[in-house]
């Protein structure tokens, strides 16, 4: 009797669970649905402005403003407390206008003189080289960095993008269905299934645009970044060590209200035939480049995320 009784308590508990993580699925589409429909009737500027300076004013009542202070103090020790709070405050502004520009993505899409390259010959030479080709988009959490794809597709593109899944299956399918037309190569999400799919959409001569300025814990590449080892994707660099393609490192900078323009470089690739230094120097030389444009404007860029270990390892 008393393990009949055991077994019903632990089949009604998982049973409850169950049930709440159903609820906390349709709680969080709901959320998502009714955010978008509030948005709607606001109209893209007016809707980012007011995300945007709601963030500021509440998200540094959050655990993660003094962790984006503290990484600042660190990386830009020549910056004062005030300088330093002024930064994050902009930051959360930012990535308040980014969220409700993300959930008013269609919205961006039918706007596409929203978005401006600084270096049209670029294009025009990826454009050339479609289909014969593949190119390596790398980019980092700055300005909103969901317009690189919407960019390429503007310059009549074939782009993939490299996304992380959500649990939500819904939340997973407006992903995906809202980012159709930008990535019109497909969104591949992260993962060991991935790595096939881009190599041979890049050996195809397709583009594929990703993120790579957050911690990658597991497998990283220690790089030097702001004077600190950060453990760093090897991603792009091993793409495009095994592959011909472009290797092109972009930052999306804000110039005015649902206005941005993109800045890119083009990286050297050079195979020495020792696969791991190659993979570290391309990494660093990535890197290298986000700090530069960080140290420039670095208000846009994410400082909320622990990008480096808890215990920093200056360089």
């Amino acid at each position: 009797v008393q393990t009949a009784l055991g077994e019903g308590v632990t089949t009604l508990l998982t049973a409850f669970g169950r049930f709440q993580r159903a609820c906390a699925r349709e709680t969080a589409d709901g959320a998502i649905r009714l955010w978008r429909a509030a948005l709607r009737t606001l109209g893209l500027e007016r809707a980012s402005g007011l995300i945007g300076w709601s963030w500021r004013v509440f998200a540094p009542w959050t655990k993660r403003h003094p962790r984006a202070l503290a990484q600042i103090e660190v990386s830009l020790p020549e910056l004062d407390a005030n300088q330093r709070e002024r930064i994050v405050r902009a930051m959360w502004d930012g990535l308040g206008q980014t969220f409700a520009e993300g959930l008013l993505l269609d919205q961006l899409v039918a706007e596409p003189d929203r978005v401006t390259m600084e270096s049209p010959e670029m294009v025009a030479a990826w454009q050339a080289d479609e289909g014969k080709r593949g190119a390596i988009f790398v980019s980092m959490h700055s300005g909103n960095w969901e317009v690189f794809g919407l960019a390429a597709s503007n310059a009549g593109m074939r782009i993939a993008g490299l996304y992380q899944s959500v649990q939500n299956a819904r939340l997973e399918a407006d992903l995906l269905q809202s980012r159709e037309k930008i990535y019109s190569a497909g969104m591949i999400s992260k993962g060991s299934h991935a790595m096939k799919r881009l190599f041979g959409l890049l050996r195809d001569g397709y583009g594929v645009g990703m993120l790579a300025d957050q911690r990658q814990a597991n497998r990283g590449v220690a790089v030097d970044f702001f004077g600190a080892l950060a453990p760093s994707t090897p991603l792009p660099a091993l793409l495009a060590l095994r592959t011909d393609a472009r290797l092109v490192v972009m930052r999306c900078k804000r110039i005015g209200r649902v206005r941005y323009t993109l800045e890119a470089l083009e990286l050297s690739v050079e195979r020495t035939g020792d696969q791991d230094a190659d993979v570290a120097r391309v990494t660093q030389a990535i890197h290298s480049q986000f700090e530069a444009w960080i140290r420039e404007r670095p208000e846009e860029w994410m400082w909320a995320h622990r990008r480096w270990s808890r215990e920093v390892r200056r360089v």
